[in-house]
């Protein structure tokens, strides 16, 4: 059966139970884009008035390069408990992905990149982007990005 994203306009539980229903061989994209644009609109929306208060904007390159640590020992020191906590779960995640050309990223609540997991060659394109250890993906220094606006 054929489903709508107007079928879909209750509550989170109701639309993650629907969509278990639909099996692993039906493609959700087109229902999950049309379901979650419209959740996150007004998100992206403030995360772009943020960035532009930061004098970011589409046309805008970020920084690159390390904005605050490249010591890695230091940097996970001073995330000791955090990293102390995600490194199995990132394990667990990575050994999910592996050989998917996919990364796993822990950053702190400032949006600094902690530690990263891939497979290698992913990981050194990762680090050409500056998704690396030492990097700061906070909205201030790259604007709307997934790490940064998660945490604003």
């Amino acid at each position: 059966m054929q489903r709508t994203a107007k079928q879909y306009s209750g509550d989170g539980d109701k639309i993650i139970a629907e969509l278990a229903t639909l099996g692993p061989t039906h493609n959700i994209n087109p229902l999950r884009r049309t379901y979650c644009a419209n959740d996150n609109d007004a998100l992206i929306e403030q995360s772009h008035q943020r960035s532009a208060v930061f004098g970011l904007n589409e046309y805008t390159q970020p920084e690159r390069g390390p904005i605050c640590l490249t010591d890695s020992s230091l940097l996970i020191e001073q995330n000791r408990v955090l990293y102390t906590h995600a490194v199995p779960v990132m394990a667990t995640l990575y050994d999910q992905i592996i050989n998917s050309h996919c990364l796993v990223i822990l950053a702190d609540a400032t949006g600094l990149i902690v530690n990263t997991l891939g497979d290698d060659d992913f990981l050194e394109m990762a680090d050409r982007f500056g998704l690396k250890p030492g990097e700061s993906w906070s909205e201030r220094t790259k604007g709307t990005n997934a790490i940064g606006t998660a945490i604003a």
